[in-house]
């Protein structure tokens, strides 16, 4: 079966068709203004987030820089605390076996001191800051010394420095 063919020349000829003049189309200012609204609104809801993700960001790097801070507190604090341990040595080595949570500064520091051998001793320092009966930060320092028969230092070793 062959389908018929037509031509241009045979369709009917197109007329307009006729508006009704009582119905109105909405005037384009007025379609741009309700799509204006959506574009302030996303355009806000970006804004939004975008200030979110800062402030979060801001947050995480002032408390990473107070924690890196009061690191370094606690280990001076720390070091304040194998100082006075020296000194203490170096005038008493028989009697000074160490203190705890003497303040100092901000913090405070505990020491412990254990003879080893005849002029040998291990000093183990802890300083640490507090705020409100909590403890925020701390730093540990371990070391050898061995001190000579005047009272002078003759070797100091630091095993380890800690902090959390």
């Amino acid at each position: 079966m062959r389908l018929p063919v037509h031509r241009v020349s045979d369709w009917p000829a197109c007329t307009p068709i006729a508006r009704d003049p009582r119905r109105q189309t909405p005037d384009s200012s007025q379609s741009q203004r309700g799509s204006a609204l959506f574009v302030v609104m996303g355009y806000l809801a970006v804004i939004m987030i975008m200030s979110g993700a800062f402030f979060a960001l801001l947050h995480v790097t002032l408390r990473h820089g107070n924690a890196a801070q009061w690191r370094q507190v606690c280990l001076n604090v720390a070091e304040g605390g194998m100082d006075k341990a020296l000194a203490e040595l170096r005038v008493n080595r028989d009697a000074y076996r160490g203190e705890a949570r003497t303040a100092v500064g901000d913090g405070e520091f505990s020491v412990e001191v254990t003879p080893q051998g005849r002029d040998g001793y291990r000093i183990v320092s802890t300083g640490c800051l507090r705020y409100d009966r909590f403890v925020s930060a701390q730093a540990r320092i371990t070391a050898e010394v061995t001190l000579g028969r005047n009272g002078n230092i003759d070797n100091l070793r630091w095993l380890e420095v800690k902090s959390w």
